[in-house]
């Protein structure tokens, strides 16, 4: 464990950007990293998947700066959230090819 995060997560995705890691988005949505409610923690593991080409891990790091899905969960989202860095990171995603993402950052705007 680091930081509250199961270390065996790093381990797999592993690599580097020059070797084309490919980093499937189910990884990320289901590390259960947001249910440690370690927002830091999830945030430093999801901008490592997502730098390595995860549009599900983008779109998930969007997430823990969402209002409305920081208080749906029950995160403090008054100290948490960002709403222009969600939408920013939400386009992110969408660019890369999260369709849900896609679909927020419109319900956003």
């Amino acid at each position: 464990m680091w930081c509250g995060v199961n270390t065996e997560l790093l381990i797999q995705v592993g690599g580097s950007p020059d070797e084309g890691v490919a980093v499937d988005h189910s990884v990320a949505a289901e590390t259960g990293l947001l249910e440690t409610r370690d927002l830091g923690a999830a945030r430093m593991v999801f901008v490592y998947l997502a730098r390595h080409g995860s549009a599900g891990a983008m779109n998930r790091l969007a997430q823990t700066y969402d209002p409305q899905y920081l208080a749906t969960h029950q995160f403090n989202e008054e100290k948490n959230s960002d709403p222009t860095r969600a939408k920013r990171l939400y386009g992110a995603a969408a660019a890369m090819g999260d369709l849900l993402a896609a679909q927020r950052l419109l319900e956003l705007e």
